[in-house]
């Protein structure tokens, strides 16, 4: 007779990131710290019933670099493939980090018609036409780290 299939969520005092990629990949969908508040273990049991993966926020930050820095390993792609000058760089990387294009201008000394023109060319040179997308291409490119 076939077993049911359950879903079952980890608790455990180890932040360790490699022991929460173990432990989802082979198997458990949520993880959760010990000293996890009320709330996340609401939004976890709520994850488990939609079979839904769940990860205790106080660890997501690290899991999600370590899973970038794994990605960035196996593609390794070349460096400077993105043939940006050093002026788009410089904008992109504070597009990415949040800066609005009057500030971009305000802090660089240029227009605001000029930033609009750089964040044009970037978005055409790169074929990536929203913001999430530039902030993941930077993270790939290593043009930016999360910490910044």
């Amino acid at each position: 007779m076939p077993l049911p299939y359950l879903n079952v969520a980890y608790l455990s005092h180890h932040p360790v990131p490699v022991v929460f990629i173990l432990r989802v990949v082979f198997g458990g969908p949520c993880y959760l710290l010990k000293d996890t508040t009320a709330n996340d273990l609401e939004h976890a049991l709520l994850a488990l019933r939609n079979n839904e993966r769940y990860l205790s926020p106080a660890i997501a930050h690290t899991v999600i670099n370590q899973a970038l820095i794994r990605n960035q390993a196996q593609v390794n792609p070349p460096p400077h493939s993105h043939n940006l000058t050093a002026r788009q760089l410089e904008i992109l990387r504070l597009i990415v980090r949040g800066k609005s294009t009057r500030e971009i201008a305000n802090g660089l000394g240029l227009s605001i018609k000029t930033v609009e023109a750089h964040r044009s060319q970037i978005m055409k040179r790169l074929q990536i036409f929203d913001v999430a997308g530039l902030v993941l291409f930077a993270v790939r490119e290593q043009i930016i780290s999360l910490d910044d």
